[in-house]
């Protein structure tokens, strides 16, 4: 922190905490390590995870730590491995206060990450812009998801989730021209960072109807943390267009 790699020095932190979090399973369960093998993990594929949120709940002090450290935990608890992969890293350090009425220190740490900054910021325009291309979305939307972790073969927790007619009528070609779309808005030239899954919600989703009612926007940004969705645990979300093919606007007629 003294030589201002800010940084580097969050992300270690951050590995710092994950220890603490296992070594307090240890010590909870009665292991004498922490299992680090493949093979170990066998039965205890919960436990097999970089993920500090979920690492907390399985040390018995989730309850604890919540209650005492609410505004830490918030910041904490957003970091993530994979961060090593960022092209841009943007912490700022900012003056350590204490929250009005909560008696809590707040970090002031403003982790404003160069990937996710550039999908909130580019990801809104495109399903605008994909929208008045092909057709409205069903759901256009930027989940991180609870059940990902580095051992999974799969290159990176956020997922795109959508659903629109014109990409079940389409099927694989509309996937290619949805890779293609946001291809831009994932690696610069020579960074390689984890792609952006896509994931096509059906049609015959029994959980789309939720989604509706949970969230009904035409266009904008609803920012959602910890909720289920599609079947899915997110840590946190943010829906940039969710609605009923019914109430698509109709298109005007041509005079």
């Amino acid at each position: 922190m003294g030589s201002g790699r800010y940084d580097a020095a969050i992300y270690i932190c951050g590995y710092a905490v994950e220890l603490a979090l296992k070594a307090r399973i240890c010590e909870t369960l009665g292991w004498a390590k922490f299992p680090s093998e493949r093979k170990d993990f066998q039965g205890l594929q919960s436990f097999q995870t970089h993920n500090l949120i979920r690492l907390l709940h399985l040390s018995g002090r989730e309850e604890g730590v919540l209650h005492e450290f609410p505004e830490e935990w918030k910041v904490v608890s957003k970091w993530q491995s994979e961060w090593r992969y960022l092209p841009v890293w943007e912490y700022h350090p900012e003056p350590v206060h204490r929250d009005a009425g909560c008696g809590c220190h707040s970090n002031g740490v403003n982790m404003r990450i160069g990937l996710l900054k550039r999908w909130l910021k580019g990801l809104p325009e495109l399903e605008v812009a994909i929208a008045a291309e092909k057709g409205p979305f069903s759901l256009f939307a930027l989940m991180e998801r609870e059940d990902w972790d580095e051992y999974d073969n799969i290159s990176s927790s956020w997922h795109l989730f959508v659903a629109a007619p014109w990409i079940w009528e389409e099927g694989y070609t509309a996937v290619k021209y949805l890779r293609q779309r946001v291809r831009p808005y994932e690696d610069p030239p020579g960074f390689q960072v984890p792609d952006l899954n896509i994931q096509v919600v059906k049609p015959n989703n029994p959980y789309m109807e939720e989604v509706w009612d949970y969230c009904n926007t035409g266009n904008g940004m609803v920012e959602v943390y910890n909720v289920e969705i599609l079947d899915v645990r997110a840590l946190r979300g943010y829906i940039f267009a969710s609605r009923r093919p019914a109430e698509f606007p109709q298109p005007q007629p041509t005079p």
